[in-house]
């Protein structure tokens, strides 16, 4: 079995969010749609030298110091940490529809997911270069 990356948190939230019927796995699917992102991203910004804090202050960190390279995933991982609160937090879920939301943040997460990647891939490329 390969080891496990909080990349692959993304197959759980994809995999929760086909629950539909069962609100605490559309929930769910949100939050391990969030933490796949906030996994990623938190590798990445430690590859750059960052020390990253393992406490509550990371998800500040880890947005502020990505949002440094690339202002767009920034502002992304915040719209999808808005979402994992409101279905870690809020009951009823806001704006009513969880699963739309589930879609929206798995979306999200793919798409951070692939920035990032691509910012490592341009890092190694111009590390490469030099």
């Amino acid at each position: 079995m390969a080891a496990f990356e909080g990349r692959d948190f993304l197959l759980a939230a994809t995999f929760l969010a086909t629950q539909a019927g069962d609100e605490g796995s559309v929930r769910s699917a949100i939050s391990r749609a969030y933490y796949a992102c906030f996994h990623r991203a938190r590798d990445y910004v430690r590859t750059r030298s960052t020390v990253v804090r393992a406490d509550g202050s990371a998800h500040v960190a880890v947005r502020r110091h990505i949002g440094a390279v690339d202002g767009s995933i920034e502002w992304d991982l915040l719209r999808l940490h808005t979402l994992r609160k409101h279905a870690d937090y809020d009951i009823p879920f806001p704006d009513g529809d969880p699963l739309a939301a589930a879609q929206l943040a798995i979306d999200l997460a793919a798409r951070i997911i692939a920035m990032i990647d691509a910012l490592e891939g341009k890092h190694a490329l111009m590390s490469h270069e030099e």
